[in-house]
């Protein structure tokens, strides 16, 4: 059975903001098990729910499929918002926090760099599945440095990498049909690449946000969004070599299986990259 380890605290957060009890939330766990349409089924008793409730705010014990969908009823929010998706939105978010503070580190800033590039390749061949675990487990890492180092000097460039890394991320969760994580991923990408002040990263980050509100249908906003990203290029597309050292360095995402609904349409603008038929 699937299960997933909640994020300390989310549940707790959404209880208290209803002014719920642990034994509160248990009897509407109950109550929303017994009313299920499709399967009504008897939940353990008050006691014993209160101790899963401890352990999911807490992060103690793990949440099974049933009760993230039990949950999502009655807190009436996503699962994916509530228990962090594939586990990455708790990292997603706290990302932000050290982009906002602009906490960002000297370090292996050549390292980091080259891992970018190396995405970028990676993004061509390697299932969306395994692509995001790889893409979070060095986020984590690259988190870790922007706390620990704190050098000025290493700001725009390691802010650059995180912009590159976040776009690449909201591409994959496309990838996965996981359109609420692509927005946040691409809103966090945009606040790095604004953050990083390089305008062919911000480009890039539109251009890559534009693709997926295509592929998520949301027509208008992609048309929006690519317009952004072309009125970006051309204000920058005149400047010397920091640009185009820029350029290169952006990285190249998949190409992969247009969908059912997209299938003869092009995305607008030109920006991003091309499904293959």
């Amino acid at each position: 059975m699937s299960k997933s380890t909640t994020s300390p605290n989310r549940v707790r957060k959404e209880r208290d903001a209803r002014g719920w009890s642990q034994t509160e939330l248990a009897r509407e766990l109950i109550k929303a098990a017994a009313n299920d349409e499709q399967r009504p089924t008897r939940l353990p008793s008050v006691e014993s729910l209160k101790k899963n409730i401890y352990g999911w705010e807490t992060g103690k014990h793990e949440t099974t499929a049933f009760y993230r969908r039990l949950c999502s009823r009655v807190f009436n929010m996503p699962e994916s918002e509530l228990f962090g998706g594939p586990g990455y939105d708790a990292l997603r978010q706290s990302l932000d926090d050290v982009l906002v503070a602009g906490s960002l580190s000297e370090a292996s800033l050549g390292d980091w760099e080259r891992t970018v590039l190396k995405y970028g390749h990676a993004a061509h061949y390697k299932p969306a599945g395994q692509l995001v675990h790889d893409l979070g487990a060095d986020l984590t890492d690259l988190r870790q440095t922007m706390i620990e180092y704190r050098a000025a000097s290493s700001l725009r460039r390691l802010t650059r990498v995180t912009a590159h890394m976040a776009g690449l991320m909201c591409l994959t969760y496309i990838e996965l049909d996981d359109h609420q994580a692509f927005r946040r991923w691409a809103r966090t990408a945009r606040r790095a690449a604004q953050e990083a002040g390089d305008p062919w990263t911000r480009s890039w980050v539109l251009a890559q946000e534009a693709y997926g509100h295509f592929y998520t249908g949301d027509l208008l906003e992609a048309i929006d969004v690519a317009q952004g990203a072309q009125h970006v290029a051309s204000a920058c597309s005149g400047r010397g070599s920091g640009s185009a050292r820029a350029r290169r360095s952006q990285p190249r995402p998949r190409r992969s299986g247009e969908s059912s609904s997209t299938q003869g349409r092009q995305p607008p603008g030109g920006t991003g990259r091309q499904r293959d038929q």
